[in-house]
């Protein structure tokens, strides 16, 4: 990753885990404590609320000092309350002054300036968990500020938008699916592969429990897949997490159609495995004990538990550091151009059509990787 995007995505990550520590921020919250505590609200309880949610974004618009802002935001997202009044009346408030930050934040703003006001008030939504948020990140889906878009997928792949989304019939769920697809996809064109991107995407795919989330789990495998045969794979840390969605959909489904899925997992766990073997010279150890950590993650998650008596021999080859033993463990697990291999005759799938028209069943060969210092 470019190492201006990492560091803006470590100071998003950074002013994240603030949302979780105590606050004491210079906000009034006598007013708001007091409406909390009440069991029916009138109108001048949800004018309180609406001022205090008002001051709260105030503050984090205007404040030059941005060790203060995780201040703001602690303290505004301490202030859900449960009573149906109450919650009502901050989730409006919330979504209309944050949107008018947002405005606020565009217009007339050093950039810089503009950038953090943005990007916290992005970490705000995130961290008040409520959906009728969500859309205020799909803007930012495409930005080319990492950082932002980032925070802006968070957003609207968080766990409140999630249950949203399963409940069906909500327009704005629609969207950010059909965004988050649009996302991967413009990612395989441009050749584009982040973690930071593709984890969070394949994991909302995953929890949404439509075909369309289906759909999209596999569009990350396929970008995955298409930059290993580019060899256009810098680590291989997120593969473990799309392994592991891609079988529990599998282990999920029993008899039913899972030829696409096992297909994709299949394929991409070979392309996990040959990326370590064949390459030449021999990767230096932190980045190889990351494919290392994949492939004995899921041989002992995904593999074990499918296979009778498999006693884990990639793992045992990985071991001795004999990359001959693991390509031919390799082959006996997942096939070769002279026989299938256990989990294809386990899954009944196969890998597309070979030259003949004939399904395929085994898997592409990984080229050999460029050389690495």
């Amino acid at each position: 990753m470019n190492p201006r995007i990492a560091a803006l995505v470590s100071v998003a990550t950074l002013f994240v885990s603030f949302l979780t520590r105590p606050s004491y921020a210079e906000v009034d919250t006598r007013p708001i404590d007091a409406v909390r505590n009440k069991t029916v609200l009138d109108a001048g309880d949800l004018q309180a609320i609406d001022e205090f949610v008002a001051s709260a974004v105030r503050d984090i618009v205007r404040t030059k000092d941005f060790s203060l802002v995780a201040k703001a935001r602690g303290v505004l997202v301490g202030k859900k309350g449960t009573q149906p009044q109450y919650a009502q009346q901050f989730s409006e408030s919330c979504r209309r002054h944050i949107t008018a930050g947002m405005e606020q934040g565009a217009a007339n703003l050093p950039e810089d300036r503009k950038f953090r006001v943005r990007l916290n008030l992005l970490i705000l939504a995130d961290g008040l968990q409520d959906p009728a948020l969500a859309e205020l990140g799909l803007a930012y889906l495409g930005s080319p500020n990492k950082a932002l878009q980032y925070c802006a997928l968070r957003l609207v792949t968080n766990a409140a938008t999630v249950e949203k989304i399963k409940q069906g019939n909500w327009p704005i769920g629609g969207q950010i699916v059909s965004l988050l697809q649009q996302l991967v996809r413009v990612s395989g064109k441009r050749m584009e592969s982040s973690s930071l991107i593709l984890g969070p995407v394949a994991e909302f795919a995953a929890k949404i429990g439509t075909p369309e989330g289906q759909a999209i789990l596999i569009d990350v495998a396929d970008l995955r897949m298409a930059h290993y045969a580019g060899g256009r794979v810098e680590d291989g840390q997120v593969d473990t997490t799309i392994l592991k969605l891609l079988f529990a959909k599998i282990a999920a489904s029993g008899n039913g159609n899972t030829g696409q899925l096992a297909g994709s997992f299949a394929q991409l766990y070979s392309y996990v495995i040959q990326r370590l073997a064949k390459a030449n010279p021999p990767l230096s150890d932190p980045r190889k004990q990351q494919w290392i950590s994949v492939i004995v993650e899921v041989e002992e998650k995904c593999i074990a538990p499918v296979l009778d008596g498999y006693q884990t021999p990639l793992r045992k080859a990985i071991e001795k550091s004999d990359m001959t033993a693991l390509l031919a463990e390799h082959d006996t697990l997942l096939g070769s151009s002279t026989k299938p291999g256990q989990l294809v005759a386990k899954w009944q799938f196969d890998y597309g059509r070979g030259p003949d028209g004939k399904p395929r069943t085994w898997p592409n060969g990984l080229p050999n990787p460029p050389a690495t210092k």
